[in-house]
């Protein structure tokens, strides 16, 4: 594993073996991560959301919401790439720089773009 200059993650992450976390990334909550991803800089993965159902509560009160990322065996996450809650990677997914990825990538696509659309495959 190769942890990159400035990266913070949660102590609750699983990372598997021969990744790499980019410099500067931010990795909070349940995440997993499988063997050989390759993740550039300035990555974020978040699993917390706020909870937004009642119009009477300030949102700032209405409490919080976790749902895990998991992420699969041999992914490239491109530079600046957000990934929200609840998304599950495939394995051999290639996630483009820039992209937001806001649901689940099935193994060996190419996604990117706001949000992460379908390019192609590996």
């Amino acid at each position: 594993m190769n942890i990159e200059k400035d990266a913070k993650f949660s102590p609750n992450i699983r990372i598997g073996k021969n990744s790499m976390l980019g410099e500067n990334c931010r990795v909070y909550g349940g995440v997993t991560i499988g063997n050989d991803l390759l993740m550039g800089p300035d990555v974020k993965i978040y699993t917390k959301n706020h909870t937004i159902k009642n119009r009477d509560i300030p949102i700032n009160m209405q409490g919080e919401e976790f749902k895990d990322v998991k992420i699969g065996n041999d992914v490239w996450i491109g530079a600046n790439v957000i990934i929200l809650p609840g998304v599950t990677i495939g394995n051999g997914v290639v996630i483009g720089a820039g992209s937001i990825v806001t649901k689940s990538i099935s193994n060996y696509q190419i996604v990117c773009g706001n949000p992460a659309k379908l390019k192609g495959h590996r």
